[in-house]
């Protein structure tokens, strides 16, 4: 008979833990967002996120046929709304 490990299914902390000694991967954030996502995280339509591509204040990458925002791209657009709202 062979020995059956119990898995458990439950999703897991992606954290090593303090006595590990080797280099695990630590996890990473979102680093890019499609149209809707990105629309959703700034409250704001398509045709709005649309026109603010077109005028150079946000920053679209095209990835083949998608078109996605990446999160320091996202970040740099509400910095400038707060630059903008100081002056």
């Amino acid at each position: 008979m062979s020995k059956v490990q119990n898995v458990s299914m439950e999703p897991h902390d992606c954290e090593p833990s303090p006595n590990a000694t080797s280099k695990a991967p630590q996890p990473i954030g979102r680093l890019a967002y499609d149209v809707e996502e990105t629309a959703a995280l700034l409250s704001l339509g398509r045709t709005s996120i649309y026109g603010l591509v077109q005028t150079g204040r946000l920053r679209a990458t095209k990835i083949g046929r998608r078109t996605v925002f990446i999160a320091s791209d996202i970040t740099a657009f509400l910095a400038n709304l707060q630059g903008e709202d100081a002056q």
